[in-house]
C-alpha cells in the first residue's frame, strides 16, 4: 500500500483488507491546506482503486498527539491573502463567496470516511483540538487511548468549528449540554468522559499503541462479515441518523429489496432453523388499571403480533399501558426464523427465473414493508408500550423492543444485531431507531457491524434501556407492571399527547415539533383532564380519576 502513502500520511496493511492510516505532519500533525486535501484524495482513493479493502483504522504515527488541530499559521495567511485579493472591494458578500468556496471543499475532505463504502475506526490518543475532533466525528466507530484529551477549540480563535463537529456532535453523542459547554468555553474534557457522553465507544488503558491494537482487532472482526451488509449496515445508520423513522423505513425497504439478492444465504441449521419457537400469541388483561401484559413468540408470528396491538388500539379504548414479554426464562427473542426467511428469499428468486431485478426487488419490498407495518406497530397505538426484557434477545427481538415506548431489562439479558452475520442490513426498524433512542453511535455501529454481544448494564449505559432489574423474567416482569400502573393513573388525553409529541419532536425539528405541538395542545387543552387537580404538580401523587377511553384520533 505504499502508492497510497503520501508525504505527510502513512497507509499500511497490517491484516488482509485492512488498512491502518497514520497522520504524520511533523511535529504535532497542524493540518494545512495540502495535508487535507491528500487526505481527502486518500479515502476517495481506496473507495476507488483498492476493491478488497473492508475496513480502514485511523491513527497518528505521534505517540502523545493526535492532531493539534488546523495549522493556524498558514490559516491566517490564507484569510489575509482573501480579504487583500481585491483591496479595492468592500463588498461583504463577495468575499463572503470566496471564503465560502474554500470552506465548501475542506468540509468534503474532513468528512471523506463518511462517503467510503466501509467502516473507518478511529484510533484516538493523546491530544485531539479543534479539527482533530472534525476529523474523529465523521469516522464510524471511535476508540479512545486512556491518555486521551479533547478540545473543541474553534471558539478561542474567533469562528465557529465548520469541518463537522457542530454538525455531527449533536447526532453521534447523547448529552446536548455537555456539548455546548465544551463548545463555549474550549475546556478540556478526558476519555473517560467522551466514552460516558457517547463520543467514543471504548476507553482502551494505554496510548497510541494499545488503541491501535485494539481497533485492528475489531477491524478484523467487521472483515469477516459479508461487505454487502457491512456497507448496507453503513448506509442505512448514516440516513437514519438525517432523517425520520418513516423515512428510513422507506428508504430501507427499498435498499434490502435490491440487496437481498445476494448470493449469501441464509444457512438452514443454523440460527432459528434447526428448531422453532411455537407458543401462540397470549395475553391477560389487569381490567382495573387498563393494562394489558402480552406474552409472545416473535420468530414465526409478526402478522398476529401488529394485528394484536391494531386490535387492542380499536377494540379496548379503556387500555392505557402495554407490558410486552416472553414466557420463556431464558430467552426474550430468538429473532427471525432463519430457515423459512431462507426459503422466501430462494422462493422470491427462483419462482420466475425469467424475471428481471427490478420485479424481483418490488416483491422483495412489499414484504419487507408488510413485515415493518407489524413490528412498528406499537408507536401507532395511542397508549405506551413497556417492553419488559430477559435474557437473550437476537436480531429482529431488538427491532421489536426498538419501537417501543419503553425498555426494562433484567440483568441477565444480552443483546446483538445479527443481521450482518446472515448477510444482510437490519430492515425492521432497529437501524432507524437505534441512533435516537442511544446516545453513542459509535457503540451503536461497532455492534451493527460485528454483531457482537452486549450486556445489560452496557444497554443501560448507552441508552437502549433506562432501568436494569436484578434478577430474571418475573422480576422485570413485575417491575414494568409498575411502572405501567404509575401511567395507568394519569390523564390517558396527556398520556397520549406527550407519545405523539415525543414520537413527532424525535423526527423533526425544534421549529417544526414546536409549531406542531402548538396545534396539538390549541385542542387538547379542551380536555376536561386539564387541571382537573389544581395545584396537583406540588402535592404527593395520588390515584387520578380520569375517565377511561381513549382520544378519537
Amino acid at each position: 500500500m505504499n502508492n497510497l502513502s503520501s508525504k505527510w500520511i502513512k497507509v499500511s496493511e497490517p491484516f488482509p483488507h485492512i488498512l491502518l492510516v497514520e497522520l504524520a505532519r511533523s511535529p504535532v500533525n497542524a493540518i494545512s491546506t495540502e495535508f487535507w486535501k491528500a487526505y481527502g484524495a486518500l479515502f476517495d482513493a481506496i473507495s476507488e482503486e483498492t476493491p478488497d479493502v473492508r475496513a480502514v483504522v485511523l491513527s497518528s504515527a505521534f505517540p502523545d498527539i493526535f492532531s493539534a488541530g488546523l495549522d493556524l499559521l498558514e490559516a491566517g495567511e490564507i484569510a489575509k491573502a482573501t480579504a487583500d485579493a481585491d483591496p479595492e472591494s468592500t463588498d461583504a458578500a463577495r468575499i463572503a463567496l470566496d471564503f465560502k468556496k474554500q470552506i465548501k471543499p475542506f468540509q468534503e475532505a474532513i468528512t471523506a470516511p463518511e462517503r467510503c463504502l466501509f467502516p473507518v475506526i478511529a484510533a484516538v490518543h493523546g491530544m485531539v483540538v479543534g479539527l482533530g475532533v472534525d476529523i474523529i466525528s465523521a469516522c464510524d466507530i471511535r476508540y479512545a487511548a486512556s491518555n486521551t484529551r479533547f478540545t473543541i477549540k474553534e471558539i478561542d480563535i474567533g469562528l465557529a468549528a465548520d469541518m463537522g463537529t457542530l454538525a455531527y456532535l449533536p447526532k453521534i453523542t447523547g448529552n446536548m449540554s455537555f456539548i455546548r459547554e465544551m463548545a463555549y468555553t474550549t475546556q478540556w474534557f478526558p476519555a473517560s468522559k467522551a466514552e460516558q457522553i457517547g463520543l467514543v465507544s471504548k476507553v482502551v488503558e494505554g496510548g497510541k499503541k494499545e488503541v491501535d491494537a485494539a481497533a485492528l482487532e475489531l477491524a478484523q472482526l467487521i472483515v469477516r462479515k459479508s461487505p454487502i451488509a457491512v456497507t448496507g449496515t453503513k448506509r442505512l445508520l448514516s440516513h437514519a441518523r438525517d432523517h425520520s423513522v418513516a423515512e428510513n423505513l422507506e428508504y430501507t425497504s427499498l435498499w434490502n429489496s435490491a440487496m437481498l439478492q445476494t448470493k449469501y444465504r441464509p444457512r438452514p441449521n443454523g440460527q432459528n432453523g434447526s428448531k422453532s419457537l411455537s407458543l401462540s400469541l397470549m395475553y391477560y388483561m389487569l381490567s382495573l388499571l387498563g393494562i394489558l401484559s402480552m406474552q409472545l413468540d416473535l420468530s414465526m408470528f409478526w402478522r398476529a403480533y401488529g394485528a394484536l396491538f391494531d386490535s387492542i388500539s380499536e377494540s379496548r379504548p379503556d387500555i392505557r399501558a402495554v407490558v410486552i414479554s416472553s414466557a420463556f426464562q431464558d430467552i426474550f427473542s430468538a429473532g427471525f426464523d432463519l430457515y423459512n426467511a431462507g426459503q422466501i428469499v430462494k422462493g422470491r428468486t427462483e419462482a420466475n427465473p425469467a424475471s428481471d431485478a427490478a420485479r424481483i426487488s418490488m416483491t422483495f419490498q412489499k414484504q419487507i414493508e408488510m413485515i415493518q407495518e407489524a413490528i412498528m406497530a406499537p408507536e401507532r397505538c395511542t397508549f405506551p408500550v413497556i417492553a419488559a426484557i430477559h435474557g437473550i434477545n437476537i436480531g429482529l427481538g431488538v427491532d421489536i423492543v426498538s419501537a417501543c415506548d419503553i425498555r426494562y431489562a433484567a440483568s441477565d439479558s444480552r443483546f446483538t444485531l445479527k443481521q450482518v452475520d446472515i448477510g444482510m442490513a437490519a430492515d425492521m426498524g432497529t437501524l432507524a431507531y437505534l441512533p435516537r433512542v442511544m446516545g453513542n453511535l459509535s457503540f451503536v455501529r461497532e455492534m451493527a457491524y460485528t454483531a457482537e454481544w452486549f450486556s445489560a448494564s452496557r444497554a443501560e449505559q448507552m441508552g437502549l434501556v433506562s432501568k436494569v432489574v436484578e434478577g430474571g423474567r418475573e422480576e422485570v416482569v413485575a417491575s414494568a407492571l409498575e411502572l405501567a400502573k404509575v401511567i395507568a393513573t394519569k390523564s390517558p388525553i396527556a398520556v397520549t399527547g406527550t407519545k405523539r409529541l415525543l414520537s413527532h419532536g424525535r423526527d423533526h425539528s425544534v421549529a417544526e415539533s414546536l409549531q406542531f405541538t402548538t396545534w396539538w395542545n390549541a385542542i387538547m387543552l379542551q380536555t376536561k383532564d386539564f387541571l382537573k387537580r389544581p395545584g396537583s404538580s406540588f402535592l404527593p401523587a395520588r390515584p387520578g380519576d380520569f375517565k377511561f377511553g381513549k382520544p378519537k384520533l
